[in-house]
């Protein structure tokens, strides 16, 4: 066997790369979550690989079933790049039995299984034997295991522990036990049939479904009904038993099997999820151009002209928003928070409201002035620069420039901290409601409530700890001069593609477009209770963060565009 094989230097598309280059590149993500490969455009295998990947495993986790497709896509390269049939075996090999990569990117038995098939019987079973001489390790077992599977005529060594069975592809492993003699069979299925503690029963259920036709003796039915009666609160249960009753799970046209199958539909919905997540940018920037035109409206057009306006003109400019918006919507009243008269609208039987924001400028991002309370907050608490959230919220200031002023147009926007959903749930959100997110120009002119230089939407105190409980108490409460609450608990997304920086960043109030996660603010309340981990950083207004950093959760703050 070539040693060396993770060395060898090949041409691929003509990149000159080593196969432990391409190795890292194809499965270095398989130990990320399901869902952030699922993310990764680059990364998913394809559907094509996967169920590949499902027919020949049989069984298995999801995790298995990426990390299986991740390594058929790498060996599809590298036959691609002129390695043969056993120069393949020899990188699965060679990584199985390495002691510089970790077991986590190691290829599964089912790819092992899938190489070895691929050697001559009589070169597999040579093979095989090499690694049962002296004392072999547990991957050791399972590469061996995949060995003699590929060479059916070969006797099965004593050697070969027989709980690798279990660690093999569904067909791979009954085609091993059904060559076994019968009493040496009986001992391993029994065996199979005996779980070691109750959470692993159903493991052990799945197990009794692949080798169900084997189940012949007295001695091994007995078994399977104790591992039966053992079992409590598993969903698959009855399926499972009706998998053993039918001598083994169904089979369909691609050589995908039932056991396999929820893991199969398991990745498949966290596919569609991040598809979905794929078509919020150009959604979210075309809704966010989207405005509703408003006639005989003009005060709209500045903060300045409509508080200068009289109160019953601002009564009657606010109706004729209602009248554009159209059915379902309603002026509830004009409200003061220490600031400008805002009127508030609702929307229908949801009683979803909005406050009617006038247009104005703001300067957007941490100005200097900021920067310095934030300094100053800092040095009356105590802290340094190497306090955790102190230092991280100096090393993200640049994230915040530069400053500029920005021209918002008219809008509406929601009062409260908005709706709580799953990343890949907010498209969906967008297309089946009247409203859309608001800007990061237009959160931030609403966060700031018409003042400049202020921390956070409430003041100028270094917002720690007792900051977020107090927020969380008051809600409503706790408004700002605009009547708008929350901003900061919740990480609200806005329709900006994310950038690290405010260069070449919109002043009119438009998000910023182009590919990949959406910009956010806030985030605070969700990863409370806070352990130094720059939590309250979340509270500034100025602070900007991506989508990406979001996994499970982001907040929908609703807004709507208007032209006057």
């Amino acid at each position: 066997m070539d040693v060396a094989i993770l060395d060898r230097v090949v041409d691929v598309e003509g990149e000159q790369l080593t196969v432990e280059q391409l190795r890292r590149r194809h499965t270095a993500h398989v130990t990320w979550s399901l869902r952030d490969i699922a993310g990764h455009a680059e990364l998913r295998p394809s559907p094509v690989t996967m169920t590949h990947a499902a027919a020949l495993l049989g069984w298995g986790t999801p995790t298995l079933l990426v990390t299986t497709a991740a390594w058929l896509e790498l060996l599809a390269v590298l036959e691609g790049a002129g390695l043969d049939a056993r120069e393949r075996f020899a990188v699965a090999a060679s990584v199985v039995q390495s002691t510089k990569i970790a077991r986590g990117f190691y290829p599964t038995s089912a790819v092992l299984s899938y190489c070895a098939a691929q050697l001559a019987p009589e070169e597999a079973a040579a093979f095989g034997a090499g690694l049962l001489a002296g004392t072999p390790t547990r991957d050791q077992l399972t590469l061996a295991a995949a060995c003699y599977a590929a060479a059916p005529d070969a006797e099965l060594p004593e050697a070969l522990d027989p709980v690798r069975y279990l660690s093999l592809p569904a067909g791979t492993a009954r085609a091993l036990l059904a060559r076994l003699p019968d009493a040496r069979r009986e001992l391993i299925l029994l065996r199979m049939l005996t779980p070691r503690t109750p959470e692993s029963a159903g493991f052990h259920l799945e197990a009794a479904a692949v080798v169900a036709d084997l189940l012949t003796s007295d001695a091994t039915r007995a078994a399977y009904r104790r591992l039966v009666k053992s079992i409590r609160g598993l969903a698959r249960k009855k399926e499972l038993e009706a998998m053993v009753a039918a001598g083994g799970p169904e089979i369909d046209a691609a050589g995908v099997s039932a056991l396999i199958r929820p893991a199969l539909a398991f990745w498949e919905e966290h596919v569609a999820a991040a598809l979905r997540s794929e078509g919020l940018g150009p959604l979210a920037e075309h809704a966010a151009l989207m405005r509703v035109p408003v006639a005989d409206a003009a005060e709209l057009a500045s903060m300045e002209a409509w508080t200068g306006a009289p109160p019953e003109r601002r009564v009657a400019v606010a109706e004729h928003v209602v009248t554009a918006l159209g059915e379902g919507f309603s002026l509830v009243g004009i409200e003061e928070h220490g600031g400008p008269p805002i009127a508030l609208i609702a929307y229908g039987a949801s009683e979803q409201r909005f406050a009617l924001l006038p247009g104005g400028t703001f300067t957007r991002g941490m100005s200097a002035e900021e920067e310095a309370l934030v300094h100053a907050g800092a040095a009356a608490a105590g802290l340094t620069e190497s306090y955790e959230e102190y230092g991280q919220l100096v090393d993200l200031i640049p994230t915040m420039r530069p400053t500029a002023e920005v021209r918002v147009e008219p809008f509406l926007l929601g009062p409260g901290v908005g709706e709580e959903l799953a990343p890949e749930e907010v498209a969906d959100w967008i297309a089946e409601s009247p409203w859309r997110l608001p800007t990061e120009a237009e959160w931030e002119y609403a966060a700031r409530g018409g003042v400049a230089g202020e921390l956070h939407y409430l003041g100028t105190n270094l917002p720690l700890e007792a900051h977020l409980h107090a927020l969380e108490e008051h809600g409503p409460e706790a408004r700002n001069r605009f009547g708008l609450w929350g901003f900061g608990l919740l990480p609200e997304i806005c329709a900006d593609a994310w950038a690290p920086t405010f260069e070449d960043a919109p002043v009119d109030g438009s998000p910023r477009t182009g590919d990949g996660p959406r910009a956010v603010r806030g985030g605070a309340a969700l990863v409370a209770p806070w352990q130094g981990c720059g939590e309250w950083q979340l509270l500034l207004t100025a602070m900007r963060g991506s989508q990406s950093g979001w996994d499970f959760a982001v907040g929908v703050r609703p807004a709507i565009g208007l032209q006057v």
